[in-house]
């Protein structure tokens, strides 16, 4: 927190800690649904999501599910190392998955565009699993949607 006021503080030229929730208002994601059109992955650790408000994972995954086009969510775990913020402890694993990612999608033939019924975020069981442990199965399930099928 210190270093993110201390940021904030020569970023923005701040001089109160209340100011730097206020001056962080205008910078959102929404209103460019529909402009983001390359195939997206999203990264996320275990801990990460046990450690954010469960209002910010719903109005992460309404964002994402409201793009019109494919996301692919990939979730560390404690076990593999890399479930904190930036998966700190497991680069290596993060650095793989992303580059992995990136031959799948960019080295294959040209996406064709998403037909209605076809899920656009794909994520693994692993995550409803996280959900569930942090904030009850009733968190976790508008997020089954998304589950990877075969």
């Amino acid at each position: 927190m210190r270093w993110a006021f201390e940021h904030g503080r020569w970023a923005f030229g701040l001089q109160k800690p209340h100011e730097y929730f206020s001056v962080w208002k205008p910078y959102t994601l929404w209103g460019t649904e529909t402009r983001l059109q390359a195939p997206l992955l999203f990264i996320a650790g275990e801990d990460e999501i046990g450690n954010v408000d469960k209002a910010l994972i719903q109005s992460t995954f309404r964002y994402l599910d409201a793009l019109t086009t494919t996301v692919d969510f990939r979730l560390f775990s404690a076990e593999e190392g890399g479930s904190s913020h930036c998966q700190i402890g497991g680069m290596s694993g993060a650095q793989t998955a992303t580059f992995e990612w990136l031959e799948k999608t960019l080295c294959q033939e040209p996406a064709k565009p998403l037909a209605a019924d076809r899920r656009r975020i794909r994520m693994s069981p692993e995550f409803i699993t996280v959900v569930q442990k942090h904030y009850g199965a009733a968190a976790a399930e508008p997020f089954k949607k998304f589950l990877k099928v075969g």
